[in-house]
């Protein structure tokens, strides 16, 4: 129940910091880009367990399975994105106004 919880609150910070920063054109690729990382890693964590359980025994390995998710809130946590309160100051790129094809120029 509470990685639900977690995955929410991942997808809507996530995206919307990521369609804040990122140029309205680049969009779907900026996406595309961030699902294929977020879920590209599942097969890699599942070929990486399967061998890990081969290995030392399955005790062992969700011993280390959660060691490392209590562990996983550390990247975020020491990450500068934390401290940030207003998004309007990061995009670099024009108005979506601007950023429309025929717009003023």
């Amino acid at each position: 129940m509470v990685p639900s919880y977690g995955g929410v609150i991942y997808n809507v910070n996530g995206r919307s910091f990521l369609q804040t920063i990122t140029p309205d054109r680049m969009l779907g690729r900026a996406i595309a880009t961030n699902r294929f990382v977020v879920w590209g890693v599942i097969p890699i964590g599942s070929f990486v367990g399967g061998v890990l359980g081969s290995r030392l025994g399955l005790r062992p390995t969700l011993w280390i399975a959660a060691g490392g998710t209590l562990l996983a809130f550390i990247p975020p946590l020491l990450s500068p994105v934390r401290r940030l309160r207003d998004l309007s100051g990061l995009s670099d790129h024009p108005s979506p106004e601007r950023d429309q094809v025929g717009g003023d120029e």
